[in-house]
């Protein structure tokens, strides 16, 4: 909501006495700007993921195979 440049003045619609309960007409991104975020999320984890599945089969720790 605010990284979309909404306010704290427009959280609360009087008319729908609820907070967040609206949707502004221009609220949220694309689908392409979302499927572009997703990606590079997968792309970040996957290197520390990797890392520890190599450590655990490295490390026989009870307590790995908890996580």
């Amino acid at each position: 909501f605010f990284a979309s440049g909404y306010s704290v003045a427009e959280i609360y619609d009087p008319q729908v006495f609820f907070a967040f309960y609206f949707r502004p007409l221009d609220f949220g991104y694309n689908l392409w700007i979302v499927y572009a975020i997703w990606i590079a999320v997968v792309l970040i984890l996957y290197i520390p993921s990797r890392w520890f599945s190599h450590y655990k089969k490295e490390h026989t720790q009870w307590w790995l195979r908890y996580m």
